[in-house]
This record gives C-alpha cells, sequence and structure tokens, in this order.
C-alpha cells in the first residue's frame, strides 16, 4: 500500500471507529475479529516505533516502551502486529509538552481524543501522524513524593523498568512484573490474553487473575 493511499485509507478508519465509540454500538470496536482487523489497518511497524524513540532522545526526552511493543521488547521478538506505540514518559520537568515538541519533529500531534490508560497508569495523551500512525503516551513520576496542587502520575519504583530488544536493538521498556500489572484490572481483549499468556509462559509466572481460566 502505497503512502498516500494509507494516509487516506487510515484516516478514515480512524474517524470511523472513533465515531462508533461514541455510540451505544461502541463494544463492537473491541471484539476480536474487528480488533484484529484494525490492528492490521492502522499497524505500527518496528521502524516506526524507532523513529519515535530516536526523536524523543535527540530531544533528550526519556522514554520507556510498554504495552504491546513493550510486550515483545521483553520478549526480544515481535509476536504480533501492532495499531500504536505506547511510550511511558516522566511528567517532571515538564515531560509532556516535551515529548510532544519531539514528537511532533517527525510528525505527530496531539488529538483531542483522549481516555483512561487504565489502573496503573491512567493518564496518557494520544498523538497521531497524517498517515494515521498513533503513538500514546502514558506518565508516570519518579519521585514518590507527589507534587502539591494538582493530580499526579503515578509513582513508579527504579525496579518497574528493564531493557528489552526490538529488531536487534535494545530499547528501554517496563519490566515484566509492571507489564503484567499495566494489564491487569480490565476486562482483557483477545491481544491481552495472548500478549500475556507468551509474558508468563516466557518469565515462568503465574497469570493476573483476570487471565486465569480455572
Amino acid at each position: 500500500m502505497s503512502g498516500a493511499v494509507r494516509r487516506v485509507v487510515s484516516r478514515v478508519a480512524r474517524t470511523g471507529f472513533r465515531a462508533i465509540r461514541k455510540t451505544p454500538l461502541g463494544r463492537v470496536v473491541e471484539h476480536p475479529t474487528v480488533d484484529r482487523f484494525r490492528s492490521r489497518l492502522l499497524q505500527m511497524s518496528a521502524n516506526d516505533l524507532h523513529e519515535a524513540l530516536g526523536a524523543l532522545e535527540a530531544s533528550g526526552v526519556p522514554a520507556w516502551v510498554c504495552g504491546g511493543w513493550g510486550v515483545d521488547a521483553l520478549l526480544g521478538e515481535q509476536t504480533r502486529r501492532h495499531g500504536d506505540v505506547d511510550l511511558l514518559i516522566d511528567e517532571a520537568s515538564d515531560g509532556e509538552r516535551r515529548a510532544c515538541a519531539a514528537l511532533a519533529l517527525v510528525g505527530y500531534a496531539p488529538e483531542e481524543e483522549q481516555g483512561e490508560a487504565g489502573a496503573l497508569l491512567t493518564v496518557r495523551t494520544i498523538l497521531r501522524d497524517r498517515s494515521g500512525r498513533t503513538i500514546e503516551l502514558l506518565f508516570f513520576r519518579h519521585d514518590p513524593v507527589a507534587p502539591e496542587g494538582r493530580l499526579a502520575a503515578p509513582y513508579l519504583s527504579p525496579d518497574a523498568f528493564a531493557t528489552g530488544e526490538v529488531s536487534g536493538r535494545q530499547v528501554p521498556c517496563l519490566s515484566v512484573h509492571e507489564q503484567l500489572r499495566l494489564h491487569s484490572d480490565y476486562a482483557p481483549v483477545e491481544h491481552d490474553r495472548v500478549d500475556v499468556e507468551r509474558l508468563c509462559r516466557r518469565f515462568q509466572l503465574p497469570p493476573p487473575i483476570e487471565y486465569r481460566t480455572t
């Protein structure tokens, strides 16, 4: 698919998915069949991930891979298509503004669409480029003391982080235990179950309660 065609198709699909989410049929987009179609159409490649990390590194913004790509980083191989890239950013030192400015240099802009990021990481910013590539920024803080006067992002201790590998290149990412926490306390969809199963099998860990069959 050419870049021009991809941009048009992705833009139409993105608009459609967003519109459906706002209707009583919003659950349809989480159906396994629709989820697989969406990931094929709006996928983010390993090159897209490295481009984003490179832009952030060049601007002095530390970032850690989480979500689906974070799982694959821990496994050391790409195991499935990914519809977006999830990146952890420290909220300190104006982290959100600096991250958005860095990613703007490679074509990404914040979307009006926002939402809950889950039980562990509750704050997120969504960025997209003209072709429909999507990055979700999730925020945390290294400092265990929450700043006064505003709602702080969750605290993550130093042992919450690890180093993984994507396409033969090392990348900073969430640790396996934090990845399992990130996948907990919500109703998982099919790819969540597959990701958690792979992590638990590789690292010989018990699955979170949401993923247990007995």
